[in-house]
């Protein structure tokens, strides 16, 4: 199945929760600003010249109860990854997509704290044209 998420005017996540084995995912040309976990196998995730995937989050960030937190537990630091591959996506594959951790650890946060952009947990996977800012 393919999954045009300006057709189908849905999330990444959502589209991800949705997809099967062997599916595409194309991205608009805009900003998704959630956290998003890839678990089916041999997921394509396609962006356009301006996609971004971003999310805001450190290794001391609570997480939120809408992401499964209870408001005291902490992602810690592969935790906060913006885009995240488990070990269940095997074959995962990503072309012209820039994935963002926006946390600013600016001049006056001297906490060094550390966010992740990018975290795969698998060897088998082909990145193409993309960027990964953390």
């Amino acid at each position: 199945m393919i999954f045009d998420l300006k057709k189908n005017n849905i999330s990444l996540a959502k589209a991800l929760y949705l997809a099967n084995e062997n599916d595409v995912i194309y991205l608009d040309d805009k900003e998704y600003f959630e956290k998003v976990i890839v678990k089916t196998p041999n997921i394509t995730i396609k962006g356009r010249s301006n996609s971004i995937i971003n999310f805001n989050a450190n290794n001391g960030s609570i997480i939120p109860k809408g992401l499964g937190g209870d408001g005291v537990k902490k992602y810690g630091t592969t935790g906060s990854a913006t885009l995240t591959i488990s070990t269940s996506a095997r074959g995962f594959h990503m072309e012209n997509v820039t994935v963002v951790n926006s946390y600013n650890n600016g001049l006056n946060d001297r906490s060094g704290r550390q966010a992740v952009a990018f975290k795969s947990e698998i060897s088998d996977l082909f990145i193409n044209n993309c960027r990964f800012i953390g």
